[in-house]
């Protein structure tokens, strides 16, 4: 594994572990790197499937409720 130095506005880094409740910013960091690729893939694929799915039924029908 490479090790990468970077610059992070510390004030930002601070307000989103505590908002998360981290205490540990790599592990912060990796994981929510983890969460971004994630789902990117799964967008990605989304896309993939564009115009490919079929809609059935009646979308004013479903607002309505």
């Amino acid at each position: 594994m490479a090790i990468t130095t970077v610059e992070i506005d510390e004030n930002l880094l601070r307000e989103a572990m505590e908002l998360t409740n981290s205490d540990d910013a790599r592990r912060f960091i990796e994981e929510h790197l983890q969460t971004l690729v994630k789902r990117r893939i799964a967008q990605r694929e989304l896309m993939k499937l564009r115009g490919k799915i079929e809609w059935v039924g009646d979308l004013d029908e479903m607002r309505r409720g």
